[in-house]
C-alpha cells in the first residue's frame, strides 16, 4: 500500500471505531440486546475502542501538519484495552440492559 500512495499523504490507522451513525459493534450490542434474551460474546480478542469523534478531531488537527514528501503512517485510539465480551458488558451496562 506505500508504494501507491503519492507524497504528501498519511495513512491513520485505528481500531474498533463507534458512534450513533453507522454500523458499529455499540449499535449492534445495543441493538440485540433489545431483540434478544441473551448473547454470546467473545472474550479472548482485544482491542481498544474509538469514539468516532475523537478520531475526526484528531484527523483534522493532523491534516495541516502535513509536510512530508512521503508517506507518513499514524496510529490512533482513545486509551485503555477491553475484550469484546467486557466492551459489551460495559454497553449494556450504560444502556441498562443486562448482557
Amino acid at each position: 500500500m506505500i508504494k501507491i500512495n503519492p507524497a504528501n499523504s498519511i495513512i491513520i490507522r485505528t481500531s474498533w471505531v463507534y458512534s450513533s451513525f453507522g454500523a458499529n459493534f455499540v449499535k449492534t450490542m445495543l441493538r440485540l440486546g433489545r431483540e434478544k434474551e441473551s448473547l454470546g460474546v467473545i472474550f479472548d480478542q482485544v482491542g481498544t475502542p474509538t469514539y468516532a469523534k475523537d478520531l475526526a478531531q484528531t484527523i483534522l488537527e493532523i491534516i495541516p501538519k502535513i509536510q512530508n514528501s512521503k508517506l507518513s503512517i499514524y496510529h490512533y485510539s482513545n486509551e485503555g484495552a477491553i475484550s469484546w465480551y467486557d466492551f459489551a458488558k460495559e454497553i449494556m451496562k450504560m444502556a441498562k440492559t443486562s448482557l
